[in-house]
């Protein structure tokens, strides 16, 4: 609940947890694309041979990607933050194909400590998002 403290509202510690795990997420997201976008960045696209093509299109793909969703991820945060109706919704829209992408990533073989992390965060931002006075806050 966002409670009235004279004329200026405070955040509640769930609201401020929520943006935080956020930021983090975004963050690490962010630093994994930005290692997987790292050899074109020192390298440049020209100098790549023939047989690297198919392996760093991948990752340059992926880390596009994840540099994408990171910066997603911070703008949400910050959303969250100034308590913009949106940002809850996306936030929640944002967990769900972090956790159905990390459900089949694992149900296919992958097993990284990455992807429990991932799914950790994902679920424990989900219950804090789901929380009475976190929606009630972002209610229009």
């Amino acid at each position: 609940m966002v409670e009235k403290v004279g004329s200026a509202r405070r955040r509640t510690p769930a609201i401020t947890l929520a943006t935080w795990l956020l930021v983090i997420q975004g963050s690490v997201m962010l630093l994994l694309g930005g290692l997987l976008l790292l050899p074109f960045v020192l390298k440049g696209f020209a100098n790549i041979r023939p047989d690297q093509t198919a392996l760093l299109g991948d990752a340059a793909v992926d880390g596009g990607l994840l540099v994408a969703l990171g910066l997603l991820l911070l703008i949400i945060g910050v959303g969250l933050f100034f308590r913009h109706s949106w940002s809850w919704l996306l936030a929640m829209t944002m967990q769900g194909v972090n956790l159905a992408v990390a459900l089949a990533s694992y149900f296919s073989g992958d097993r990284d400590l990455w992807l429990f992390l991932s799914m950790v965060l994902g679920l424990l931002l989900v219950l804090v998002l789901n929380q009475h006075e976190v929606r009630r806050a972002f209610q229009r």
